[in-house]
């Protein structure tokens, strides 16, 4: 029996690897209240990235890719920071047309809610601190969904959710989107900037969605 040669079969268990571990594009809303078509006024916290979400199975080759990322670790946090300007600003332009309002910016400290579980009452405060009806809270994360044998490339996709939150702490909006997998080698710095980069067409796309 002729054996394969081991770069063929290496190559098979990257393909495989990966190919499991793919999302394609998708945009949700999640809910929508009619009032939020009609809100005189708004302000929207500064988008901030999370921790970026790492596979840790398999065991050996997550640990490599992990140590990989790391290395370019301050890198990446400038892709990222400088983003966070675009996108906030994206999405602030992008409501603020549609409701014919102007929509401040206001930064907050990231640590004050969690990327899973959005704190109501802190955002109504944060309405109330502006006098305004409601505030705008984007969330912004990278996630790597799987990676290939001892870590040279990773399958990784950009989500980013937005919530509507009125003065009273009702969740008037709720949506986000998943752009579609890049596979990449984890100190590639230019995909992942190409990754990040997909904000510029799904963000108006989902605001439309939300204030079809």
């Amino acid at each position: 029996m002729k054996k394969r040669p081991f770069k063929t079969v290496l190559l098979l268990v990257v393909v495989l690897t990966l190919m499991f571990s793919c999302t394609s594009y998708k945009s949700v809303v999640v809910s929508v209240d009619p009032q939020l078509k009609t809100i005189p006024s708004a302000v929207i916290v500064s988008a901030n990235f999370n921790e970026r979400d790492l596979p840790v199975l398999p065991l050996v080759d997550a640990g490599m890719y992990k140590s990989a990322v790391n290395k370019v670790a301050e890198e990446l946090m400038q892709i990222e920071m400088d983003s966070e300007i675009e996108i906030t600003k994206l999405i602030a332009y992008g409501f603020g047309e549609k409701l014919g309002i102007n929509i401040p910016v206001v930064k907050e400290n990231a640590t004050v809610y969690d990327y899973q579980e959005l704190d109501t009452e802190w955002a109504a405060s944060i309405a109330a601190e502006n006098n305004v009806d409601a505030v705008i809270v984007p969330m912004v994360r990278v996630v790597t969904t799987g990676v290939s044998a001892f870590g040279m490339k990773g399958g990784s996709y950009l989500t980013l959710t937005i919530y509507v939150i009125s003065k009273d702490g009702s969740v008037i909006a709720d949506g986000y989107y998943n752009s579609s997998t890049v596979t990449a080698k984890p100190k590639d710095t230019e995909s992942y900037s190409s990754l990040i980069s997909n904000h510029n067409s799904l963000t108006p796309e989902l605001i439309g969605k939300l204030l079809n």
